[in-house]
């Protein structure tokens, strides 16, 4: 995870995304770093089907009233800002995974915060996954049992759980948890959540651990079912902030990738999920920013 310079906030104007966009504010104040709202705009046909799809006078007059709608709606964000904030907006159309990727890519966006809506299935990979899976970005996200809209506002004592895993290179990781509490003051309690209940792990998970953060660090040890494990130890904890990372591996991406959902999900705390740095995958058909 590299130093937070711009950060994507993607927002459809409800209540969970109010959340979102709190936070990114707050950091972009916090860590000195532009912040960049954004609303995509509704699919439009594809030119192949323009006879079918031909819009009357009323359609058309519909579509501009959405984009004068959202222009405002994105406008009245920008001066709820903190003092201090470089902010701007901007639209897109087209697949909402594909407005947010290629946008991210286009601003070089370092983090993007985001409300999550809904749940992932087998079949159905759900948003936050699939940027994930796909720009290498660090998403922080706020699930539907989120009941904290800012890290700053949260007790001093507030620990931020930080879910890790032995097995897997965490240089990169640790690198990020560096930054962030370069920021926020608030303890870090290093989780590691071990299926074989190895006896060396306490001592494995300490040597892990950055030196430049030993004074504000514990461990913990748990066991059985990741996802389950965490969200008891924030419980527990009463965390202002979960920090979930992934490997390398693509089976341990999978996992640790639906982890990191299922935690965010069930989160009564924001999740940063930092996935390894992967070189971005164009959008198959870019979306249209302004």
């Amino acid at each position: 995870m590299q130093a937070i310079r711009t950060i994507l906030c993607p927002t459809d104007f409800s209540s969970t995304s109010d959340r979102s966009r709190h936070l990114a504010g707050e950091l972009a104040q916090s860590f000195n770093a532009r912040l960049v709202l954004h609303h995509n705009l509704a699919d439009s046909p594809p030119g192949f089907l323009s006879v079918g799809w031909m819009k009357n006078e009323e359609e058309a007059d519909r579509t501009r009233d959405l984009e004068v709608k959202a222009s405002e709606g994105l406008a009245h964000l920008l001066d709820s800002q903190p003092e201090g904030v470089e902010a701007e907006a901007r639209l897109t159309r087209g697949p909402l995974e594909d407005g947010i990727r290629s946008l991210a890519e286009q601003i070089g966006a370092d983090l993007i915060v985001l409300g999550s809506h809904g749940h992932s299935t087998v079949k159905h990979q759900s948003l936050t996954e699939l940027l994930l899976r796909d720009t290498g970005i660090p998403i922080l996200a706020t699930g539907g049992h989120c009941e904290r809209d800012s890290l700053t506002d949260a007790p001093p004592t507030a620990p931020i759980v930080v879910a890790v895993d032995l097995d897997q290179p965490v240089a990169g990781f640790a690198d990020g948890i560096i930054e962030l509490a370069s920021r926020l003051p608030n303890p870090l309690a290093w989780l590691y959540v071990d299926p074989l209940s190895r006896e060396s792990s306490s001592e494995r998970l300490i040597e892990k651990l950055p030196t430049d953060l030993a004074d504000r660090s514990t461990v913990m040890i748990r066991h059985g079912d990741p996802a389950k494990a965490i969200l008891e130890a924030a419980k527990e904890l009463d965390s202002v902030l979960i920090v979930v990372g992934t490997g390398q591996q693509r089976w341990f991406e999978r996992r640790i990738g639906r982890t990191a959902v299922a935690v965010l999900q069930e989160s009564g705390c924001p999740t940063l999920c930092i996935p390894p740095v992967r070189r971005r995958r164009a959008a198959d058909q870019p979306a249209t920013v302004r």
